[in-house]
């Protein structure tokens, strides 16, 4: 049986809306929509910028993250990781939110929530922690 093969996509974009209730609407329509499209992922609200993960079969995640590119509520958005995994970080979320003041950093820079000059090494090891504590922060 040959498997799907899974797609991992790391963007960062630059808030449009800084209010709760956009964050609120961009987490509700992911845990809407995603289940259907088998995409799971984190999301990570900075003060300047969003830090997204997202995973799943590779044609849904490419056609999630163009759709992504068209949405109001992102602007300047920079893909920073593009690749073919194996298994997911987030098997059982349709989009976990991560305020980025629940998480310890120790670059100035991502601490005071700008993802805007995160190497695809320093985004993968951040959700690779978050994945692995597995309380969920609303």
């Amino acid at each position: 049986m040959m498997s799907i093969k899974l797609k991992r996509v790391i963007y960062i974009s630059e808030h449009r809306d800084y209010s709760n209730q956009n964050l609120k609407n961009i987490i509700q329509s992911s845990q809407k929509n995603n289940p259907s499209k088998d995409i799971t992922g984190c999301l990570i609200s900075g003060t300047i910028t969003y830090l997204q993960l997202l995973e799943g079969p590779s044609a849904s995640v490419d056609e999630l993250y163009t759709k992504i590119k068209t949405d109001k509520r992102h602007e300047n958005i920079l893909m920073v990781v593009d690749e073919i995994v194996h298994d997911r970080l987030f098997k059982s979320w349709s989009m976990r939110l991560d305020p980025f003041n629940n998480l310890m950093w120790v670059n100035e820079e991502l601490s005071s929530g700008n993802f805007s000059n995160i190497t695809p090494t320093q985004a993968i090891n951040i959700f690779t922690r978050i994945s692995e504590d597995s309380v969920a922060v609303f």
